[in-house]
């Protein structure tokens, strides 16, 4: 999980950490679709990493596409970035979504493949 996260934080929703390829389309400046990774999902908000070279503005509106293993179509979703956060090798941004995720869909976003799983408990 990424280290800055705070343990302690209490949120209205159960956070998932999770590893799936997507893509935002943000308003503003850098208007356009740019990859990035989610790493972390709750009914109410997602967390993105995008390159350095990425720039993401406080209070943008992003629509995401969430390219979630053994799912034929990408999950979406809409926000607003809430927070920013430059790492040493990523830009770290809090999506705020505009509507609540539903719970069958949190599941499908907290999918993780089997294999992967079993090849870190044998690398632990």
């Amino acid at each position: 999980m990424v280290d800055f996260i705070d343990v302690m934080d209490h949120r209205s929703f159960k956070r998932f950490p999770v590893c799936h390829n997507g893509r935002f389309f943000s308003t503003g400046q850098n208007a356009g679709w740019r990859e990035c990774t989610i790493i972390d999902v709750s009914r109410k908000g997602i967390l993105i990493a995008c390159p350095l070279s990425e720039k993401i503005a406080v209070g943008a509106t992003v629509c995401l596409e969430i390219y979630v293993p053994k799912q034929m179509d990408p999950v979406n979703a809409k926000g607003t970035v809430k927070w920013v956060k430059e790492t040493k090798h990523a830009v770290v941004s809090g999506i705020e979504l505009c509507k609540l995720l539903d719970e069958d869909l949190v599941s499908k976003l907290n999918w993780r493949d089997p294999s992967l799983m079993a090849h870190q408990l044998k690398s632990s």
